[in-house]
């Protein structure tokens, strides 16, 4: 059977990703939702506007979004206020947003009229077994490669240290070491996940195939909140860098840019097997 990634998630609209936002069959969206009694069953911070911890909580690396107005911001302190979360967003109706890094450019990891689940309080140490990482849902590079690299290990990332290692393997992750390594979504071997309907499942090629095959460079919580990823991590290998840079005294970089863009547009840049990188011209 062919399949893509519309139609997975277009056929999962029903089952996985409607219930985060909540149907209106099973929600009291007429209904005032408890707040009190919210903060009361969870027993990680629930910080709803004008209470301490909300002006910071919902703030994200994209500065454009510093107004968003979610309606609160809670940080689960595990899988329990996950669940407890999203029982609460299907009950009353309301939609949740993830966020781990921040680093949403759309400003999805803190949307205004939602539930922000801060997943930051979930940055436990990574657990490396043999070449094998599980890496837990609020954390962000720098701990996680410092963690890979003690173990002469690591998995294909960005650069940037504070971007959350959940968002940026739910949503691809293209970096540095990609032509040899490929993808960081694609050294995911497994996830555990909270789906809307409050399930938690530990997915894979080989249970929930397809979950784990939308959430792995799908489009991340759009489907369920990831909590923990195992990575085929691969060996740590020596990096060579340098700077590119364009004149500044008697012209300007756009003009040298124009000046030579036929230059540009003729390098065929090629790469051995150990990743090196050799540009045949000039430029």
């Amino acid at each position: 059977m062919n399949i893509t990634r519309r139609s997975v998630l277009s056929a999962a609209a029903g089952a996985v990703i409607t219930p985060v936002v909540a149907s209106p069959a099973t929600a009291l969206s007429s209904a005032v939702p408890d707040w009190a009694a919210f903060d009361r069953a969870v027993t990680g911070p629930v910080h709803r506007p004008g209470s301490t911890g909300y002006a910071s909580g919902k703030l994200i690396f994209n500065t454009r979004y510093d107004g968003a107005t979610p309606l609160a911001v809670v940080r689960p302190s595990g899988q329990a206020d996950i669940q407890q979360t999203l029982a609460f967003a299907r009950r009353y109706g309301l939609k949740v947003s993830a966020r781990a890094g921040g680093h949403s450019y759309v400003g999805a990891s803190a949307a205004s009229g939602t539930i922000v689940l801060d997943l930051r309080g979930m940055a436990w140490k990574p657990v490396v077994t043999g070449s094998s990482a599980q890496i837990f849902a609020g954390s962000t590079l720098y701990p996680v490669k410092s963690a890979l690299a003690a173990h002469g290990l690591a998995i294909p990332t960005g650069t940037c240290p504070t971007v959350g290692a959940a968002g940026l393997s739910t949503g691809g992750g293209i970096g540095v070491e990609s032509r040899r390594w490929g993808m960081t979504c694609g050294r995911v071997t497994s996830m555990t996940v909270v789906t809307g309907s409050v399930a938690a499942l530990r997915i894979s090629p080989s249970s929930h195939p397809e979950l784990f095959w939308a959430l792995r460079g799908g489009g991340g919580s759009s489907a369920a909140i990831v909590t923990s990823m195992t990575f085929a991590a691969h060996r740590a290998t020596s990096k060579g860098t340098f700077r590119l840079t364009f004149p500044s005294s008697g012209t300007s970089m756009q003009r040298y840019l124009a000046g030579n863009y036929s230059r540009w547009r003729t390098v065929r840049s090629t790469y051995d097997p150990r990743g090196v990188i050799a540009a045949p011209i000039a430029v």
